[in-house]
Parts: C-alpha cells; structure tokens; sequence
C-alpha cells in the first residue's frame, strides 16, 4: 500500500512540476537529455582523440551541419571487423556495418527545441530517440530546470567506456523508454527524475507506474560522481523477464560510478545491481539470469601517450547474468583524421562454471562522426 501511495504521489509531483515549470519559463536554449549510450562513448572517444591535436594545431569546430538556424544534424558511421575464438570449438570471423546513426536537432525557439536519432543497427532501422525539450530561463536558486518529453535512455547508469566493446553494466541495465524527465542542474549537481509506463507485465495492468532518479556530482572539472535508481531492472533492455505471465514484482535496481578525465589520463568505475531478487521460476524460463540477484562492474583505465592516440584496459565481472562471467582486455584509438577514428580491441572471457568454455575476442573499428 505504501509503495502505491508512493507512486500516486510521485505522479502528483511531476505534473505539479510540469506546471510550475511552464509558469516560470522565460528564453532560454532548449537543451535534450545527455547521451549515455554506446554510441555516445564512441563519440567521446573522438573527440578525446582530438582535444590534445586542437589546441596544438587550432583545428576548425567540429560542430553540428546547420540547415538554416533552427536544424542542425549529426551522424555516425561505424565498420568492424571480428575475429571470435571459443576454447575447443570453431571460430569465426566478419566484417559488418555496424552502426549508422543520424540525429536531426531543432530549436523551433530559444526555449523550446526537440531531437530525433535514427538508428541502423543489425540490419534494422529504428526511431532510436525522438525527445521535445522545455528549458526553463529562469534560474531558482542558482538551479536550471529541463522538462523532456518522448522515447529517450533513461538517467540509470552511466557506462562511461574508453573501449569499441560495451561493459557488462551497459547490457544489464540500459533502458529506453518513452518517458517524462525533469532535469534540475546546478554547477556541481545534476538531479534528475523520470516517470514512464513499463513494457514487461508485472500484473499492475497499464499504468506509469514506473520511475527512475538520478543524482551526479562534479566537485572538479575532471571528476563526477553520482548514484542512479529504477524500480524495475525487468525494463531495461536486457531482457531479463522471458515469460511475463510469470513475472508479478518489481525488482529495484542502484547503479553507482566514478569517472576521472584529464588531457593524458582517465578513469571509468560503475556498480549496477538489482536489491532484490527475481523469483526462481522467472531464473529458470529465461536466458539472461543465471541467478536471482543479477550484478555487474566494470573498471576501466586509459592513457594517451600521444597525440591522437589513446590507450585503454578494461576489468569486469558480472554475477547472476550471462552465466557469470569475468572479462579483461585492452585497446588501442588512433585519430586518423578530423571526426575519424581507428580502434583495435581485444577481450579475453571466462566463466566461474568450469565447464564453460573460454571465449576471445579481436575487433577492428573504422568510426566517422559529423
């Protein structure tokens, strides 16, 4: 009954929100929510690639194409090539088109704009994010407040990564929802809440009652915390619930992390785990979970020794999911031109079953953003 009362507040709340967020608008830029997928490391690997190489040789901004003043567009363009090796079995290898993405950007005016991504990823194509955003003018107290609307990644995790590969905390938590986000921002705060109504039937019939929270911290230009909440880890995008006839709870989620970027240096930390368990029967009909209470972390480091080049290793590990394996490795990006990267990859996986055989794994990427 309390958690109920909690959702119907929580309803009350962001409307409430909403509202005073409308009477207090005044000019202002239209921001959308940032990008925390896959794509968006790749993207800021780029330009870490090319940070160092700009202030040496004042290279012209890389900024968006505009078509008139109120579109602007952006894209990316990703091949790679795989080499894949399981301990006494076959291999493979492939070379594929692996992502293309166009995101269209429009400020109808200075306070109100919106972003739609499209996305063809494993030969198919789909409206990635499609987000209207109201950015309020006026400060309260030193605080900006951001109201979007529309399918977008909601604010749980981060899954920072210098690495072509994505961490196991991505696959277990990344949720893509169509969602209403309030973004309250300070210098050093970010807070962000969320209310979208859940696809996997937990028996709550169709209603939003689904939600996330968000809070970031950056005490210092290179350094930010923050801590992430989801009532429902089934949400997410890895398919956790197989059967949902079979599903009738809410299994909460916390993600926690750390990320440190200087010039040379980096540092990428992130804990996500469910805080309750999944009931055995969901276990046992599905493939994603080996166990009740699935978690994953991941640890990253990386380096640029020169400039346009970055060096980078990776440690996880991930429990209850994916048969619970452990997965190190490395990589190498060059920036070979301007919005042009090259990147080598390499990851070693093995299973705490000891029947499980051991897995490595070679990619090669050409990415283009613009």
């Amino acid at each position: 009954m309390q958690l109920k009362n909690f959702k119907s507040t929580a309803n009350r709340a962001m409307i409430l929100a909403g509202a005073l967020f409308l009477l207090f608008s005044q000019s202002a830029l239209a921001l959308h929510p940032e990008e925390k997928s896959e794509h968006g490391n790749l993207k800021a690997r780029i330009q870490q690639l090319e940070a160092v190489a700009d202030e040496h040789d004042h290279a012209t901004d890389h900024a968006a194409g505009g078509i008139g003043d109120h579109i602007s567009l952006s894209g990316l363009i990703e091949v790679e090539a795989s080499y894949f090796e399981v301990e006494d079995d076959n291999s493979e290898s492939d070379l594929t088109l692996a992502t293309v993405e166009l995101s269209i950007e429009g400020n109808v005016n200075d306070q109100i704009g919106g972003h739609v991504t499209l996305l063809y990823d494993d030969d198919e194509l789909d409206v990635d994010e499609a987000v209207i955003s109201l950015t309020c003018g006026r400060r309260v107290a030193g605080v900006e407040t951001s109201l979007h609307a529309g399918k977008m990644y909601l604010p749980f995790g981060n899954y920072g990564s210098f690495m072509v590969s994505d961490p196991y905390t991505l696959e277990l938590g990344e949720t893509v929802a169509d969602s209403l986000l309030l973004e309250l921002m300070q210098d050093l705060l970010s807070v962000k809440f969320g209310l979208f109504r859940g696809n996997v039937d937990d028996g709550s019939e169709h209603h939003i009652n689904h939600w996330t929270a968000a809070l970031s911290v950056t005490p210092m230009p290179e350094l930010e915390v923050g801590v992430s909440y989801l009532n429902d880890l089934a949400e997410s995008g890895a398919e956790l619930v197989a059967v949902g006839d079979l599903y009738i709870d809410e299994v909460a989620a916390a993600s926690v992390y750390l990320t440190w970027q200087t010039e040379q240096f980096g540092i990428v930390a992130e804990y996500l785990t469910a805080l309750e368990n999944f009931n055995a029967e969901v276990v046992t009909a599905g493939d994603a979970l080996s166990g009740q209470r699935p978690q994953a972390w991941s640890l990253e480091f990386a380096w640029m020794p020169a400039e346009r080049w970055q060096l980078a290793a990776r440690y996880e590990q991930a429990d209850d999911f994916l048969n619970d394996p452990r997965r190190y490795g490395a990589a190498a990006s060059f920036g070979l031109y301007d919005n042009v990267a090259i990147a080598l990859e390499y990851l070693y996986t093995d299973f705490d079953e000891a029947s499980a055989p051991e897995e490595q794994n070679l990619v090669g990427q050409l990415a283009l953003a613009f």
